[in-house]
């Protein structure tokens, strides 16, 4: 705006987000500045604006070059400034009639024709052009938007527009520059992912360059400071969260719940307080993972991306989600389902478009193995009343995107503590999952964090892998060996066992089967080994009795050796 009044000297601005950042929002914004700026309604969000920029904002001409609405072949229809409508197909034709009309035209024609060129005008022509809207007394606003989509699309019909279409955009924003009450915004990525392949990318590196030239520092729409008040607008009346104070009783408490998992969020809890206030009601660190991590991935849009995620977490947790935060906990699903949540599956479905070593990972299967097992354990432990296992399931998931990330245990323990989780149980339970997760990587949880005197132990770092770990690799190698294999094996093991029989004569003693009878009685003065036996011809336990080494008092108690979980009645009578 200070631009459009002649109080700046920068004429481009680029828009630097990646998919989602709030690009075409923050063009639409300034084209409703520009357009009629006295006949703004009466909102608060007009008069953040007015306040911030600190002046009236001028009234200019804006041309817009929506590269997504303009056909690679037939063009768009585009408006003059009197209202009249034409056809146009090249970039610089569209720029011209919406400044002067038929006059732009004429203007960059050869023959001073009202028609189309098909060569880029170069930067004198540009500049006659640009200076036209100030002999009306206006500014020249152009706000260009999917650059990318448009030029991947036409140099993919015919190469030789590559270099009209680099040479436009040199000239034009060195014109720009020349016309000191002119301004152009540019975003030049695709909302498209697909258009950034291998020479869409050379083409962004050309553009890039182009721009780099000639703009003041990038301007990013939102920053991740930003994130938790852009979904405050989206989600919540503006009465509501007008006055924030309201929710510092709120902020408190969770903030105590965290604090007593982790330390150094209690070393300073004024600026915690002060952060945990401001992205109030969404958990700060939740979206820090969105805007630092999630952002890294192709597939995932930026600001659009964590609006959806939550819009569709928020909807579903809204009948049964109790907990004080919007955090992990919004995207574990309704309680009793295995299924993954709608938000979840949206999630895995973005992470499963990343490929690692040339394959893509069915985190879909992965997650929702691993909140099964958090289930159970949390069946064994009702303190845990708000499902913080399959919470920190899931942080460890959200944190280890891209592949290779992890999180630090401090990390879970901030986004489990607002519901003042029992710190004794939490970690019975966290230690629980290390010792069943079949996709927890063990590389990461190598480093041990000692905690504070009398804490169970836990890993400095986890991470969710795409690989199975030891112990899946141990349970499907376990269920391809047969019983008998087992049994065989255990049997030669005994028998071949000579120190159990050191000391002992064979000779008074020797090795029997003990029939399987509730009245058998075992020998006080023998070794009792119990093994299952699955013969079909003979379906019953077996036991191996060899005497004990020195006994000579039948009171001495009976040794047995257990070697099956499963064990027949009478031989727990007997015990």
């Amino acid at each position: 705006m200070l631009r459009l009044a002649g109080r700046n000297d920068k004429a481009v601005r680029q828009l630097e987000l990646t998919y989602g950042g709030g690009k075409t929002h923050t063009l639409i914004a300034l084209y409703h500045l520009a357009h009629q700026p006295r006949q703004l309604p009466d909102l608060p969000a007009v008069h953040e604006f007015t306040q911030h920029i600190g002046m009236v904002t001028p009234q200019a001409r804006i041309a817009i070059l929506a590269f997504d609405k303009l056909d690679a072949e037939k063009g768009m229809e585009i408006a003059a400034p009197d209202g009249e409508r034409r056809w146009l197909r090249n970039p610089w034709s569209v720029l011209a009639f919406q400044l002067a009309g038929s006059d732009g035209l004429r203007l960059l024609h050869a023959e001073g024709q009202a028609a189309e060129r098909e060569s880029a005008p170069a930067e004198n022509l540009l500049v006659e052009l640009l200076s036209l809207p100030a002999r009306q007394g206006l500014s020249t606003l152009i706000l260009i938007d999917e650059v990318l989509m448009y030029v991947r699309e036409k140099v993919g019909l015919d190469p030789v527009w590559r270099g009209r279409l680099i040479d436009f955009f040199q000239y034009l924003t060195q014109a720009a520059t020349k016309v000191h009450t002119c301004a152009i915004v540019a975003s030049l990525l695709a909302t498209d992912p697909l258009k950034s392949d291998t020479l869409g990318k050379e083409l962004t590196q050309e553009l890039y360059a182009i721009f780099r030239r000639e703009r003041e520092e990038g301007v990013q729409p939102v920053l991740k400071e930003d994130v938790a008040e852009v979904l405050r607008r989206r989600f919540f009346t503006p009465e509501s969260i007008r006055d924030r104070d309201v929710f510092r009783p709120h902020v408190v408490a969770a903030l105590q719940g965290i604090a007593a998992l982790d330390e150094q969020t209690g070393k300073d809890m004024i600026a915690a307080e002060e952060r945990l206030l401001q992205s109030y009601p969404f958990h700060p660190d939740l979206t820090d993972i969105f805007y630092t991590k999630w952002t890294n991935l192709e597939s995932f849009q930026r600001t659009r991306g964590i609006l959806r995620t939550f819009a569709l977490a928020l909807r579903d947790a809204e009948t049964w989600d109790g907990c004080p935060l919007i955090g992990t906990n919004v995207f574990i699903g309704t309680p009793g389902r295995s299924a993954l949540s709608e938000s979840a599956r949206e999630l895995t479905n973005v992470a499963e478009t990343e490929e690692y070593e040339g394959k893509k990972q069915d985190w879909t299967g992965i997650l929702e193995g691993e909140l099964t097992k958090a289930r159970e354990i949390q069946a064994e432990l009702p303190a845990l009343r708000f499902r913080e296992v399959e919470q920190a399931v899931f942080a460890t998931f959200l944190h280890s995107q891209p592949i290779g990330k992890d999180a630090r245990t401090r990390e879970l323990l901030a986004l489990l503590g607002q519901t003042h989780p029992d710190k004794i149980e939490l970690e019975k339970a966290l230690h629980r999952w290390t010792e069943v997760s079949w996709f927890l990587d063990e590389s990461a949880m190598q480093a041990i964090d000692a905690g504070q005197s009398g804490s169970t132990q836990l890993p400095k770092s986890w991470r969710l892998g795409f690989r199975p770990n030891l112990r899946q690799m141990h349970h499907d190698a376990c269920t391809r060996i047969a019983r008998d294999v087992v049994e065989e094996q255990l049997l030669r093991e005994i028998r071949g066992c000579k120190s159990l029989t050191a000391g002992a004569s064979v000779a008074e003693q020797g090795r029997k089967c003990i029939p399987c009878r509730s009245d058998h009685e075992i020998s006080r003065t023998m070794a009792t080994f119990i093994m299952p036996s699955w013969d079909r011809r003979q379906p019953r336990w077996q036991a191996i009795q060899v005497p004990k080494p020195g006994v000579s008092s039948r009171r001495r108690p009976v040794l047995i050796v257990r070697v099956s979980t499963a064990m027949p009645w009478y031989w727990r009578s007997l015990l």
